[in-house]
């Protein structure tokens, strides 16, 4: 593999460190946020709401950028 390559994967894996850390730190704390209102309940729904219709959006969205 070329050296470059090698420099594109390794700052694509950081990238996506650094990514992943933001998101997750913003989890938590709107997970924090509704757990002190009580409302927890609200936040795990309002998360299945957005996988169930993210998920299969996402899947016919990539099925047809490859079929195209």
């Amino acid at each position: 593999m070329k050296k470059k390559n090698k420099h594109l994967i390794i700052a694509g894996i950081i990238l996506a460190v650094i990514i992943a850390f933001f998101a997750l730190a913003n989890f938590f704390t709107d997970w924090l946020w509704f757990a002190e209102l009580g409302y927890v309940s609200v936040f795990f729904k309002e998360l299945l709401t957005k996988i169930t219709y993210g998920v299969p959006v996402f899947l016919l969205i990539a099925i047809g950028s490859y079929i195209y």
